[in-house]
């Protein structure tokens, strides 16, 4: 049952949800939940109108028309882009797979693996890996890849030593 003040998991409905959809922001409580929404495709809630659009207020353009505001410039600072639906995380899901948040936020920060990811070798590596059916095996096959070797030695730089 959903404690008190938390929203339900929409799948499930008995426990309370951990975790949003990143495309409609649906609540739910466990990877299996997840994997039930995600057989049916979603639709991207609506962005509830701010105040400046209410007022009738448009978005900054240059003198060319082209839209000004710091969210259309992708060169501007991380701090005023807004927080996305999967960087509103826990420490830790349920399944202790996935990275503390302290963690992710320091490799997304890492100006030497944000150098490596310009690379179109390893781009194309990683999607490879992301697309395969068997990603285990393709990750297997890329460790040997010079490029790809040098940026999961900057990525393990993140990870404390285990005992």
């Amino acid at each position: 049952m959903a404690k008190g003040g938390q929203q339900p998991c929409a799948v499930c409905r008995s426990q309370a949800a951990k975790y949003k959809c990143p495309t409609c922001l649906a609540p739910y409580c466990s990877v299996a939940c997840c994997r039930t929404h995600k057989e049916t495709p979603c639709q991207p809630r609506e962005q509830p109108a701010t105040a400046a659009a209410e007022a009738g207020a448009t978005a900054p353009t240059t003198a060319d028309g082209r839209d000004s505001s710091p969210s259309a410039n992708p060169s501007s600072s991380r701090a005023q882009q807004p927080v996305r639906p999967f960087e509103e995380c826990e420490d830790e899901d349920e399944l202790s797979w996935r990275l503390p948040c302290r963690t992710l936020r320091e490799i997304a920060d890492d100006s030497a693996l944000r150098q490596q990811l310009r690379d179109h070798d390893l781009q194309r590596l990683l999607l490879l890996i992301d697309k395969s059916p068997h990603p285990e095996s393709a990750l297997e096959a890329a460790r040997s890849h010079p490029t790809f070797a040098k940026f999961l030695h900057q990525v393990q730089k993140h990870f404390p030593l285990a005992d």
